[in-house]
């Protein structure tokens, strides 16, 4: 078994201007300094794409994405600054973890299927892999944890495995600047969520 973590995420919804996130912005307010920024950033009226070695910020007019690529919190990469001073109407923060287990079928059956389920008339057992979707509350947020059986297809297309990949979305409405403290929090969570299937 194996579990890798492949995204996450903060999502921030509101009215923004991408043309005033442009590589001046970061470097004056102390985000980001020259070096880091790596080639593929982008600076247009509509969108701005600020990519550097520890994550990517996508900024259009209606919402801001936040993509980490390590390992580190906020305060390490240095955002703290940059989300304090983001307006936001709605926000949440996104995991997204394979898990990849042996005996696929078998173990996707054991914890997803169940006999009452009126749609394994049309899917049989023996040819069905098994999922899960669920929502909830957790703190100061709406929680949805999507599972689906997915493919992994290897870079020369002919090596495949599957595996479960597990959605966390938290969906918040208010506490902006409280809680966007607390991003390692909720990852923790989702983290706790998934090893309960290790």
């Amino acid at each position: 078994m194996e579990k890798v973590l492949i995204d996450k995420n903060i999502v921030v919804a509101g009215e923004f201007k991408p043309s005033a996130y442009d590589k001046l912005y970061f470097i004056k307010n102390e985000i980001l300094e020259e070096e880091d920024f790596l080639e593929d950033s982008i600076f247009l009226p509509d969108n701005s794409i600020v990519s550097t070695e520890n994550f990517n910020i996508d900024i259009k007019f209606n919402r801001i994405i936040i993509s980490f690529k390590k390992k580190l919190n906020s305060e390490e990469l240095k955002l703290d600054s940059f989300l304090s001073h983001l307006s936001a109407t709605l926000f949440g923060f996104n995991f997204k973890w394979l898990l990849i287990v042996d005996d696929f079928l078998e173990f996707s059956k054991a914890n997803f299927f169940f006999e009452q389920n009126k749609l394994n008339h049309f899917f049989p057992e023996s040819e069905s892999s098994y999922g899960y979707s669920i929502s909830s509350t957790f703190e100061n947020s709406k929680v949805r944890l999507r599972i689906n059986p997915i493919e992994l297809v290897a870079k020369d297309g002919t090596n495949t495995k599957e595996a479960l990949e597990f959605n966390f979305n938290y969906h918040f409405w208010d506490n902006y600047k409280e809680t966007i403290q607390q991003f390692e929090k909720f990852e923790s969570h989702s983290n706790k969520i998934l090893s309960a299937y290790e």
